[in-house]
């Protein structure tokens, strides 16, 4: 199992290359795979966490989700 800490890491380099402008998901994937030596499979897993974490932002700032909502989620 990886810890909380390399799964925030993971994310973030995800953010870090759609940020960069890459748009094909698998050579994200693939590359975020290879930097941290876990498989594709796991990295999916975490993408699709970090997927809903960012749609619950924008329904934050859509106004369609309280923030103390999103905190009771994520405590």
């Amino acid at each position: 199992m990886i810890s909380k800490e390399k799964q925030h890491q993971i994310k973030t380099c995800i953010d870090s290359y759609l940020g960069k402008g890459m748009t094909h998901k698998m050579t994200i994937f693939n590359r975020v795979a290879d930097e941290y030596g876990i498989s594709v499979n796991y990295v999916r897993k975490i993408s699709k966490e970090l997927r809903i974490d960012m749609l619950e932002k924008v329904a934050i700032l859509q106004g369609n989700l309280d923030f103390n909502e999103y905190h009771k989620r994520h405590t």
